[in-house]
């Protein structure tokens, strides 16, 4: 039989082109190392990362990336400033400045120099970089040197006319002609790296490896003599304040606050080992910008959420109702609540695979073996598999296999790892494990291997000249991924009995399947298929593989199929955005009806349409809950399925396309968990 070609039109993507797209989800905030912040109101804020500008339009709780930036070290920007309606963007090529909130930008000053610090006054704009200080008095359009020249200005701060620059090792100096020229104040011999003021009480943060006496220095008289606080002994990496409250990000401490001018201080947010490299305070949220994470607090600093970085190389994503689970390298982060907010329970090495067997979830390591939470990732234990390498996990009845990448074996426990035993005396090398229809799957080398007595015995069913990175399973359907560019997918329809080619030529990294519809994660993003492999189109919208890296896992929960990638962490999109179906009424439906196809007799396409009322429960996909609409011919042969999965309630289209198959009789049939009903439509051509 010709094969059947699907048109399925997007009427609802170009309405609503955000769902129609892979969203970036986190472990989620900026994409990079957030170095300096700007607020532009209670909303929107910028965050300078080592790879470019980031926005929020929520305080911090989620970031997009804006037109200034780049995968490579391009615009490493340390500092930011807000002046009227522009930002500007201090970086390592120069200087940047954007009036329409980061989609286009503007290059005023270019040079091979980091600028650390932005500051202004009622006139003036002042930039500190490793060279000097510069200064513009016509907006930031152009640029002239200061009297400060041979000092790296890591901090300068603007008090009506007067000018502090913070520079290494030699402290603060100051002007008073606005830049002209510059005297160093009794703060000196130390790097100095933040300023903040309030009122007349101006702070400075320093840093030192060495020095005792450094820590936050106050001034009262606009920066002529400094004293130490009680914040001492300890390296500040920034200031902020808001009010009559100073804000002190640390090397290495968290951060504290004072509310007395600097006379006592306490600690509001504890990290470890990791340093606070910026902190503002915008409207009711205070941000903290560290290695890893945008910590947001919206109670003064009572508690705090940590709204990652989207930076990470996320070696396996999982998700399970509201909870989504991904491993880092390094690293284990979950959310409960479909990824708004994300928290990290394990930090010391690599997660490479996840697998949920009833109430628990499994988690395959870097060298620490098999870890186990009962309670839906809030705590870890080790189970008895210990010190090795696990890069895939596998679930069958009560069996939970893991691939050992420490000795090659694959390995099992049939008592949620209080005992685990090698499975079988063959050395396999295993990489990826499925399981389907009571046998299991195992990728290793060049060669998958299947089992049917639980990984007692192993036969190989494939081999190839080419790695096999990843295995994916659809009924009595196997797929295997490989790193070829001639030719990486192979697919079985019998499980595993006989294997043939498809035409993806790139390399397969992660393999996830819904019903017939395939998706594969490759080295150029993601590949989608509708006829179990067989042919692919790239489904990238949303997704800059460029800058995304490899696709290391793929998952499908619910609505959504979640992608972890090797240098952007997870992105999510919604299902319906890949197969076309269109939702086209507000209001939700009583009932279900599967209307008439229009036109009918048809050729070659038409229009399918069906309701899903408000009582209909999403407990899973196709036959479990979930939604499928499949089309059959007159002697009740599935021909393709056009839909297999969770839908709200609602009204839908979808347009079958026949051209490539005879004139005839042919079915469609819509099932749920809770209504089944088939019409018949002619195809005359």
């Amino acid at each position: 039989m010709k094969k059947l070609i699907l048109t399925l039109i997007i009427i609802h993507c170009s309405l609503i082109i955000g769902k129609c797209q892979w969203h970036s989800i986190g472990p989620g905030g900026p994409f990079g190392i957030p170095m300096a912040f700007a607020a532009k109101n209670d909303s929107i804020v910028f965050t300078g990362t080592e790879l470019g500008v980031c926005m929020s339009t929520d305080n911090g709780h989620s970031w997009v990336r804006t037109n200034l930036y780049t995968n490579l070290p391009t615009y490493i920007t340390q500092c930011l400033l807000m002046s009227g309606n522009n930002i500007f963007a201090g970086t390592n090529t120069g200087i940047y400045y954007s009036s329409n909130n980061g989609l286009n930008w503007s290059q005023t000053y270019s040079g091979n120099h980091q600028f650390y610090s932005l500051a202004s006054n009622s006139n003036t704009l002042f930039a500190g970089n490793t060279y000097a200080v510069f200064f513009s008095t016509n907006g930031g359009m152009n640029w002239n040197t200061s009297g400060l020249i041979g000092q790296s200005t890591y901090s300068i701060l603007c008090n009506d006319q007067t000018i502090l620059a913070g520079v290494m090792n030699n402290g603060i100096f100051r002007s008073t002609d606005n830049g002209q020229t510059w005297s160093q104040t009794s703060l000196g011999s130390i790097t100095v790296t933040s300023l903040s003021k309030i009122g007349n009480y101006i702070f400075a943060g320093t840093y030192s490896t060495s020095n005792p006496n450094n820590g936050v220095f106050v001034s009262t008289n606009n920066g002529l003599n400094w004293s130490l606080t009680s914040l001492n002994n300890k390296s500040v990496a920034s200031l902020t304040s808001r009010g009559t409250e100073v804000y002190a990000g640390m090397y290495s401490n968290g951060i504290y606050r004072s509310t007395d001018y600097g006379m006592s201080w306490s600690q509001i947010l504890i990290t470890n080992n990791t340093t606070i490299h910026a902190v503002i305070v915008n409207g009711s949220n205070i941000l903290a910008g560290s290695p890893q994470w945008v910590n947001v607090s919206t109670n003064n600093g009572l508690s705090w959420v940590q709204n990652g970085l989207n930076n990470l190389n996320i070696k396996s994503v999982v998700a399970n109702g509201s909870y989504v689970f991904a491993g880092a390298s390094p690293g284990l982060f979950y959310s409960k609540n479909f990824a708004q907010n994300w928290i990290q329970s394990y930090s010391l090495l690599p997660v490479y695979s996840f697998v949920f067997s009833g109430n628990n979830i499994f988690a395959g390591t870097g060298n620490s073996g098999v870890l186990i939470s009962t309670n839906n990732g809030d705590n870890w234990y080790q189970t008895n598999l210990t010190g090795e390498l696990v890069y895939s996990l596998a679930v069958n009845g009560v069996n939970i296999f893991a691939a050992n990448g420490t000795r090659n074996y694959v390995f099992r426990t049939s008592d949620n790892g209080l005992n685990w035993v090698q499975a079988g005396n063959q050395q396999l090398y295993p990489k990826a494990l499925v399981s389907s229809n009571n046998y299991i799957f195992a990728a290793g080398l060049s060669s998958v291997y299947r089992s049917s007595d639980n990984g007692q015995n192993w036969s190989t069913v494939f081999s190839t000249t080419r790695s096999i990175n990843s295995l994916g399973t659809n009924g009595n359907y196997i797929f295997a991924g490989s790193s070829s560019m001639l030719g990486a997918f192979y697919l079985s329809s019998n499980s595993g009995n006989n294997w043939s080619g498809s035409t993806l030529n790139h390399n397969v990294y992660s393999i996830a399947a819904n019903g017939s519809n395939i998706y594969a994660g490759t080295d150029s993003g993601i590949y989608y298929s509708t006829n179990n492999g067989y042919n692919w189109i790239q489904k990238n919208e949303g997704i800059i593989s460029a800058n995304s890296g490899i696709i290391n896992s793929l998952y499908i929960n619910s609505n959504y199929i979640y992608a972890g990638t090797s240098t952007s962490s997870v992105y999510r999109r919604l299902l319906t955005s890949f197969t076309g179906i269109n939702e086209i009424k507000n209001q939700i439906p009583v009932k279900y009806t599967l209307y008439q196809n229009y036109p009918n007799p048809f050729n070659p396409t038409t229009k399918i349409k069906f309701e899903i009322p408000s009582f209909y429960p999403p407990l899973g996909k196709g036959g479990n809950g979930g939604v499928s609409l499949k089309i059959f011919d007159i002697l009740g042969k599935e021909i393709t399925t056009l839909v297999n999965e969770e839908l709200q309630p609602g009204t839908y289209e979808v347009t079958f396309n026949g051209s490539n198959i005879p004139s005839g009789i042919y079915f469609y049939q819509l099932q749920t968990t809770e209504f089944s009903q088939a019409k018949k439509m002619l195809l005359i051509k």
